[in-house]
């Protein structure tokens, strides 16, 4: 009973950020989870880890991942309050749900959060449990071995929080690659590409991250602060 309760939340969660997307929004007045270097366990239809899909195996299944990621709440620092999505500012506000009736399975109240993207990781420290002066590793859309690359898009997601733990759990769609993907690390690698079979990157095509980058590091400099620089590693 209760796992049917959560996978509704989860579904009504979903269907919120299917429903109210549109283009490119920044946003600076809400906690988010900040998912551009986590390394995320796929899942089954009934919540248990299984092996990440492989060359045409994603067709006859759509796979989820979970992810624990970073929360980012709300401070005196622009660069880690901008955050930027495909839905409202409204739509990101934490929303208080019962502990027992979501994934975590908790006694105590939960908020739903959302995944977002920003410059968090390539701070030059590591406040919110981000990265230290992140690098980006690119990434082929095919693996080592020639076959299809996959990476889970965490992007407007929802996340389950606690409230006072610095991660939030995160339930993203595993999606295969049709462009050069990456993933914030902090240290470059080809290797970083391969995972385990029932791992993978929480990541976003490169042209995607790149735009997105861009708008945020003009935004901080546009404030006069000092906006962080990304450096891209190539694959290979």
């Amino acid at each position: 009973m209760i796992r049917a309760i959560a996978a509704c939340l989860l579904a009504t969660a979903l269907s919120a950020v299917s429903a109210m997307a549109q283009d490119n929004t920044r946003c600076d007045a809400n906690a988010y989870a900040l998912c551009s270097h986590a390394l995320c366990t796929c899942l089954d239809a009934s919540g248990a880890p299984t092996d990440c899909p492989t060359e045409g195996s994603a067709e006859a299944r759509t796979v989820w991942s979970s992810c624990e990621c970073p929360v980012v709440s709300v401070s005196g620092s622009p660069e880690y309050n901008a955050n930027i999505g495909n839905t409202s500012c409204q739509q990101r506000l934490a929303t208080t749900l019962p502990g027992f009736a979501t994934p975590l399975a908790l006694d105590s109240d939960v908020e739903l959060i959302f995944s977002q993207y920003s410059l968090g990781d390539a701070m030059p420290d590591d406040s919110f449990g981000t990265l230290n002066a992140a690098q980006m590793q690119q990434c082929e859309s095919t693996g080592s071995d020639g076959s299809q690359a996959y990476f889970a898009n965490c992007l407007d997601q929802p996340c389950f929080w606690d409230g006072t733990s610095g991660t939030a759990t995160c339930y993203c769609p595993v999606n295969p690659a049709t462009e050069t993907w990456n993933t914030f690390t902090e240290t470059c690698g080809e290797t970083l590409c391969d995972t385990q079979a029932d791992q993978i990157w929480s990541a976003a095509g490169v042209g995607v991250t790149q735009s997105a980058t861009g708008y945020l590091q003009g935004f901080i400099a546009a404030m006069g602060r000092t906006a962080p620089n990304v450096n891209y590693c190539s694959p290979g």
